[in-house]
């Protein structure tokens, strides 16, 4: 084997082990969604929106959700299958984990067509 096949080979072997390894996301588990959250940016069909900066939601117990998303402080029945939360609601039937880092939680979920994209932070009360 030449020098530049081994060379070659290292690199295929490396780029598998980064993109199976090192760019894994850790599982989320729903502990880890226990909490209060609050909106720090919110996105409407990708656009920013400053309506929804109020928005907050409250992950409680197993299968307890409220959020003030709709005006008023509502509490759901929910379901986790992450990375998707189901909720039992006609407004709103689930939302999607993208990512939790640290104190930061991205989510999604779609209303009457429109995606809704926020990111919140952890209520520092809880931390």
């Amino acid at each position: 084997m030449s020098i530049k096949t081994k060379q070659i080979t290292s690199l295929i072997i490396l780029f598998i082990l980064l993109s199976t390894v090192g760019c894994g996301h850790e599982k989320i588990k729903k502990q880890d969604l226990e909490g209060d959250w609050i909106t720090v940016t919110a996105k409407r069909n990708g656009k920013k929106t400053q309506t929804l900066e109020n928005v907050s939601f409250s992950f409680q117990n197993d299968s307890i959700f409220s959020t003030n998303l709709f005006g008023e402080k509502e509490v759901f029945n929910i379901n986790y299958s992450l990375p998707t939360i189901e909720i039992q609601s006609s407004k709103i039937e689930e939302l999607n984990v993208i990512k939790l880092s640290g104190d930061t939680l991205y989510i999604f979920t779609r209303i009457n067509q429109f995606r809704y994209d926020f990111e919140l932070m952890k209520n520092s009360k809880e931390l």
